[in-house]
């Protein structure tokens, strides 16, 4: 019986046309056994955690101290970064600062263990305003790692109070801008707000925009694009859950 594969010098030739399809699916098979000796899929437990998930300094507090867990059966280095953080509408901005001192800078935690890490302040708070930064605590690659490796990347904001007692003022509006239409929200304040839940009425938002977790930093802004469907209306109702407080406000459209 006639072989389907035939070697010859290294290479595999067809040998009937037959044989084809038998080939491709063992080249196939072939692939991915082979890919799969180098790419490695993390496991829900195979995973950083971190508490709190929001810092805040001041004079009377100058350091703060945050826990993260290795969920994983392997031990994992970390590396921390200091940002400052600004934005404009949903455009953020990060940059290298020295404001803030975080230690240790790289860890390595054993399997099912926590390290403890510090974020303390180099500089004097503002006397009016709120500072805001990003904390990341990354992930690094394993040294034996051989093909791609999926590494974490957390991202904590920090805040540094004022000496004076600061809030967040925000407001509200909706703008029209070519043929498009946007709901904007202002924080002329001195602290920042955060928007843990949104909701329109009617129901104008796009399908893309995000409805949570959203961060007003003071003296910035933020945006959401509407539908046409807002047009079509003479008022908008938000409703917002703005750090556990619930608000209303009608707005009008035209």
């Amino acid at each position: 019986m006639q072989s389907l594969l035939e070697v010859t010098k290294g290479r595999v030739t067809q040998a009937s046309k037959t044989s084809l399809p038998f080939y491709s699916l063992f080249r196939t098979s072939l692939l991915i056994l082979i890919m799969g000796l180098f790419v490695s899929f993390p496991s829900q437990a195979d995973t950083l955690g971190v508490s709190p998930v929001r810092v805040t300094l001041s004079a009377q507090n100058p350091v703060a101290s945050i826990t993260v867990k290795n969920a994983s059966d392997r031990p994992k280095s970390i590396q921390l970064r200091l940002y400052n953080w600004q934005h404009e509408g949903q455009k953020t901005q990060l940059t290298a600062t020295k404001d803030l001192i975080a230690a240790p800078p790289i860890a390595v935690i054993p399997a099912n263990q926590t390290q403890i890490v510090r974020v303390g302040l180099r500089i004097k708070p503002d006397s009016e305003i709120e500072k805001s930064y990003r904390l990341m605590i990354e992930e690094l690659p394993p040294k034996d790692n051989v093909g791609i490796a999926m590494t974490l990347r957390i991202s904590i904001p920090v805040f540094i109070a004022p000496e004076k007692a600061a809030q967040n003022k925000l407001n509200w509006r909706v703008e029209h801008r070519d043929d498009s239409s946007f709901l904007v929200v202002e924080n002329s304040g001195t602290a920042h707000a955060k928007i843990n839940q949104l909701s329109l009425n009617p129901p104008a938002l796009t399908n893309s925009a995000p409805t949570g977790n959203i961060y007003i930093l003071p003296n910035s802004y933020y945006e959401w694009k509407l539908s046409s469907e807002v047009k079509k209306h003479n008022e908008l109702v938000v409703k917002a859950d703005i750090l556990g407080d619930a608000v209303s406000q009608t707005l009008p459209t035209h």
